[in-house]
């Protein structure tokens, strides 16, 4: 019965629209160990370039045994349309049959397409049918793929898919913008989030990023013979009052204000609240 799935025709009954229920989620506290390795990442481009990637990040502060290889075993194909009814009532007998013969309950994990139509499908059964059972759970896909989206929506304007196409190419950025091409939306967000937040620092505690292998700093060039260097023009009659005039005005104005840089660290501060809500959406669906 591995090798063959039996297609069982599911006749769609109207029954009125579905009352999901959400039960109360049960509020748990847990000291996390890895609660300060996203501060330790960002600074770390102070001290050191290249500076690893998350992935490598992970490498250098996890330590235990490995849980082994891997199996794939590759479950019979359907040929059918996936949103078919009838395909997706055979899908869920055939999982559950074998979950009745290893003693388990079957959890199956839809996208938000399937997942409606499955959820459909168990709450019209009678009661006391095997579907029952089922563990129906809504896969992160589609909710990753939403909060990308947002992000890209909300920052549109600031420049961050002009930074995005110094990496990646015009057609790329437009849907990792929407939210389209995930893998390639996290990577580049996560570059650009280390990027800014390793600017920030530098500005903040007066540390210079360190240089690229084979880069060296900016040194103005000797000066040629006959050459003199840029001395400013002697005063003119009147321009001494106009010049304090002129800083005491800028000594009077606010921080930031008549200047870009207050909006620029409002755009920082969002992006990064964006991304840490990003990061935490996914660690919790790893831990579903």
């Amino acid at each position: 019965m591995v090798g063959r799935v039996p297609i069982l025709f599911h006749r769609e009954e109207s029954r009125g629209t579905t009352a999901v229920t959400y039960q109360k989620l049960v509020t748990m506290t847990a000291q996390n160990p890895t609660a300060d390795l996203d501060l330790i990442w960002k600074t770390a481009i102070l001290f050191a370039s290249p500076r690893p990637a998350w992935s490598g990040m992970m490498q250098f502060v996890q330590h235990g045994t490995h849980p082994g290889k891997s199996s794939f075993v590759f479950l019979p194909m359907i040929d059918m349309s996936p949103s078919d009814a009838t395909c997706i009532y055979s899908t869920l007998k055939f999982l559950c049959e074998h979950a009745h013969h290893h003693n388990a309950i079957p959890i199956i994990t839809f996208d938000q397409p399937l997942w409606w139509k499955a959820l459909l499908i168990i709450e019209a059964e009678p009661e006391g049918s095997d579907l029952s059972n089922i563990v129906l759970r809504l896969g992160d896909f589609h909710t990753e793929m939403s909060f990308l989206g947002s992000i890209g929506h909300l920052m549109a304007g600031t420049g961050l898919q002009e930074v995005m196409e110094l990496v990646y190419a015009v057609n790329a950025v437009v849907h990792m913008m929407t939210g389209k091409a995930i893998a390639r939306a996290v990577h580049a967000h996560l570059l650009i989030d280390g990027v800014l937040n390793g600017l920030i620092l530098s500005d903040a505690l007066g540390v210079a990023l360190p240089l690229q292998p084979g880069e060296t700093e900016d040194v103005a060039p000797p000066l040629q013979p006959g050459e003199a260097e840029d001395v400013a023009p002697p005063l003119q009659p009147g321009e001494t009052e106009e010049c304090d005039a002129q800083m005491s005005s800028e000594e009077n104005t606010p921080a930031g204000a008549g200047t870009g840089n207050s909006d620029l660290d409002e755009v920082a501060v969002l992006y990064a609240q964006l991304m840490e809500d990003q990061c935490l959406q996914r660690r919790l669906a790893m831990l579903m």
